[in-house]
């Protein structure tokens, strides 16, 4: 496997290669890909047209028989020699990851381990692949469900821990018995090429995976209105899902989308965890998560001195690419930008920054870590989502007034409370409008066997990929009933 180098553009994967343009001399544009930690040009991707979208699904539609007509055993064994294959090649691989996020070597190898750890999951489930017999009133019937491939999958993933997320669709997929067709985001185009080479390494029957690339809004009608995709899973904006809703043939979505998440901490919490999981929620990842901790409601008693507390831990955070700073770079410039005129927009409206709020003078897209306060809850800076590492501090009363301010958003993804209260933890995970509640946690993050993560309201749909009820997203169940006349035995 090698690596790739901005004198070569970043390829589409069809039919088991790189293809760079369909030679039909219409889709020669080049999107441009800058490394965030450095601003230097790091790529040229194909930007793909019509004829590349209709090549991936057209492959993926004639290997389907084959693949999914192969044993569970076997699609197995592929997922195990991939992981194998990933793990050979870490050292390339997070090389392009590094380069595409910006992120330093420690962060991209831990997003390679929870990548593998995802597979090794699902290559698990193969043991497990389990579905359900039903008792029946009628004498003589013996009823059951069965698990089928859905069929030609479509699966769009997120510019921020891109591996790791193609680990949570593409492994069950493959497992299930579907074929893919791949949309990389065009922040990280690269990945997905690096793993459709992985797959092929460990033998993975051609057409059977395909990578496209392209700005979503030029190709992704056509991807998603194509009647033959059986089912669309998509992470990223609920802006793109509404998009995504209303252009598709197929009622079979998975999303997961936006989040404005609440962390909140009672009056009786162990203060020095609070702070030190509310600096983790806040600020990983440079807050480019759907998940991250973007706004932190405190109870009166303690605002002061959580408040202080916070503003110390922000400020020792590292913000760069080596191995002990926890901030990495803003994805794009234009976002860098967007961040920065909110902050403004804010300010203008009566919030007060406590800490940062000023891009760092280093080469890339770097910004401080920044904290907020007196901003209304319901001032759009409380309520759209960010995607920076900045967060807004917000008094609370007691604990409805906390609930109420957590549940005061149009997003319900993630959800904190510290408390060494019983009563009060199981009250807020009662009434907590979210998908995910942690007590006396961060609000991010996740693990393959933990029960599925996902989101209500503006952040989801009702479906969840991690854990085993992936396999409800991307299998058919299929009751059956066979009835026997004991009186021809």
């Amino acid at each position: 496997m090698t690596s790739q180098s901005a004198s070569i553009y970043v390829p589409h994967w069809l039919d088991d290669k790189r293809v760079y343009s369909c030679g039909c001399g219409s889709c020669g544009e080049k999107i441009p890909k800058f490394n965030p930690a450095t601003g230097e040009l790091l790529s040229l991707i194909s930007a793909g047209c019509s004829n590349e979208v209709l090549k991936a699904i057209s492959l993926a539609e004639a290997s389907l028989s084959n693949w999914s007509g192969r044993s569970l055993d076997y699609r197995a064994e592929m997922l195990k020699k991939t992981l194998v294959a990933m793990e050979s090649n870490r050292k390339v691989i997070a090389k392009i990851l590094s380069s595409e996020s910006g992120r330093s070597d420690k962060m991209v190898n831990a997003e390679i381990d929870a990548a593998i750890s995802y597979g090794e999951f699902f290559v698990g489930e193969s043991r497990r692949f389990y579905g359900t017999t039903m008792a029946s009133k009628e004498l003589g019937r013996f009823a059951y469900f069965i698990r089928q491939p859905v069929g030609i999958c479509l699966l769009i993933t997120p510019f921020n821990g891109p591996l790791v997320s193609m680990a949570k669709k593409v492994f069950p997929a493959l497992l299930c018995g579907n074929t893919i067709v791949l949309k990389s985001h065009e922040l990280t185009p690269m990945t997905g090429i690096l793993l459709a080479q992985c797959l092929q390494e460990a033998g993975l029957p051609s057409g059977v995976f395909s990578v496209v690339q392209g700005i979503g809004s030029k190709i992704g009608p056509q991807l998603v209105g194509d009647p033959r995709v059986a089912m669309i899973s998509f992470t990223g904006s609920s802006q793109t899902g509404r998009i995504i809703k209303s252009q598709s043939h197929t009622f079979r979505m998975c999303f997961e989308m936006g989040g404005k998440n609440a962390f909140v901490v009672c009056d009786d919490a162990d203060l020095d965890r609070a702070v030190e999981y509310a600096t983790l929620s806040a600020f990983a990842n440079a807050g480019q998560m759907c998940a991250s901790a973007s706004r932190i409601i405190v109870f009166d008693s303690i605002y002061d001195e959580f408040r202080d507390k916070l503003i110390q831990r922000a400020k020792s955070l590292g913000v760069g690419t080596s191995h002990d700073d926890f901030v990495p770079p803003i994805i794009t410039e234009d976002n860098l930008h967007r961040i920065l005129e909110a902050f403004d927009g804010a300010i203008s409206r009566g919030g007060v920054i406590l800490t940062g709020g000023q891009r760092v003078n280093l080469a890339g897209y770097f910004l401080e870590p920044t904290v907020f306060e007196n901003v209304s809850p319901d001032d759009p800076f409380a309520q759209e989502e960010l995607f920076g590492p900045a967060t807004c501090l917000f008094r609370a009363d007691n604990l409805d007034e906390a609930i109420a301010i957590t549940n005061n958003s149009k997003f319900g993804l993630t959800a904190a409370i510290h408390t060494d209260n019983l009563h009060r933890a199981e009250v807020f995970k009662l009434r907590c409008e979210t998908g995910v509640v942690r007590i006396n946690g961060h609000t991010y993050g996740s693990e393959p066997q933990d029960i599925p993560f996902g989101g209500r309201k503006l952040s989801g749909n009702g479906w969840r990929e991690p854990g085993t009820d992936a396999l409800d997203v991307y299998t058919e169940k299929k009751f059956v009933s066979f009835d026997h006349d004991q009186t021809r035995v």
